[in-house]
């Protein structure tokens, strides 16, 4: 007779499950947080990447074409002299995403990240170019609303 043969019971017992399936969730958890935070940071990196192109694409619009550099220029030299009898007035104005697919120096089907997923960027978005110590800066502003926008066009 073998004493510890008889003796030993097959099977877990419901502490050992327990135990195994909290470690299972902990690791589990831990998973799905590092995945959402990498997304989300991809998703960030992504944005300013494309922001980038679209702003360096709207600079080289501007500085090369010199009937679309007037019209910013003197747009922006409007603005500013108006700006010193009223500071509300902005001294920027702005570029359609549309400008640059005509100047086929961005695709008119780009694609911008945003928290409901990737879209078309469409001509509600724009370029913001303004004045700052007589330099420009450039500033892409994705809008998919339908809400107007506040500042001038530069071209008009």
């Amino acid at each position: 007779m073998n004493i510890v043969g008889d003796n030993m019971k097959k099977g877990f017992t419901l502490i050992e499950l327990v135990a195994t399936i909290t470690v299972l969730g902990i690791i589990l958890a831990m998973v799905v947080i590092d995945t959402q935070y990498f997304n989300k940071s991809h998703l960030e990196k992504e944005k300013k990447r494309i922001s980038s192109v679209i702003e360096e694409n709207a600079k080289d619009l501007v500085y090369t074409d010199n009937e679309i550099g007037d019209k910013v220029n003197n747009k922006l030299q409007s603005l500013e002299v108006d700006s010193e009898t009223d500071e509300s007035i902005e001294v920027a104005c702005y570029i359609k995403y549309d400008e640059l697919t005509k100047a086929r120096l961005m695709d008119s089907d780009t694609k911008y990240p945003t928290e409901k997923g990737t879209k078309v960027i469409t001509d509600k978005s724009y370029v913001k170019v303004s004045l700052n110590n007589n330099d420009y800066e450039f500033n892409f502003v994705y809008r998919d609303d339908d809400v107007p926008i506040t500042i001038t066009n530069c071209l008009n």
